[in-house]
């Protein structure tokens, strides 16, 4: 007879991505996208696992939201 273990296994690699930044995370939960699991990382950090497709749109929205804030900064600057 054979387990399905299927049903309870957790994506690895392609399918998922590991964010660190505590505040693209914060932007993610804010949308509505929670993590599948969490990991103990490097230096005592947090490493929030997710789903990559789910996660798409949103990381573009925060890539956005960095570019942005970075042009402010820097013509705030000048």
């Amino acid at each position: 007879m054979q387990s399905d273990n299927s049903v309870n296994t957790i994506p690895e690699d392609e399918s998922v991505v590991r964010i660190v930044n505590p505040k693209q995370v914060y932007f993610y939960l804010q949308n509505g996208l929670s993590p599948i699991r969490l990991e103990c990382g490097y230096n005592d950090k947090i490493v929030y696992i997710f789903m990559k497709k789910p996660s798409l749109l949103l990381f573009h929205r925060w890539r956005e939201m960095c570019k942005a804030a970075s042009s402010e900064a820097q013509n705030a600057g000048a």
